[in-house]
């Protein structure tokens, strides 16, 4: 759900393990689902970071409310969470310093 839409969400209902926040400006989305919905997306195997983007609204949209004129900022922090989530040495294009390398090993 994006836009103005109203539709209440059950979270009565809901495990309260699988709802998480995402902060979006001064303001906090509530998503359902977010990890499962993260390695979902990666498992499409996308590339393109448009449609990366336009993925990870879409289905964030499915699982909470983007409040609506905020999708564009949602959808940067979203990219950043997947990111975080899937790429093994930090951000995708993110330079990784020598001290950074020997932690890892």
């Amino acid at each position: 759900m994006t836009g103005k839409d109203t539709w209440p969400v059950a979270c009565s209902t809901a495990d309260p393990s699988l709802i998480s926040e995402v902060k979006v400006g001064s303001r906090r989305v509530i998503i359902f689902g977010l990890e499962g919905m993260l390695d979902g997306v990666a498992a499409l195997g996308i590339t393109d970071e448009p449609a990366l983007r336009a993925e990870l609204l879409r289905q964030a949209g499915e699982r909470g409310r983007i409040p609506w004129g905020l999708e564009e900022a949602a959808t940067d922090a979203l990219l950043i969470l997947y990111r975080r989530r899937h790429s093994r040495n930090g951000f995708v294009g993110e330079k990784i310093s020598r001290c950074d390398d020997r932690r890892e090993k």
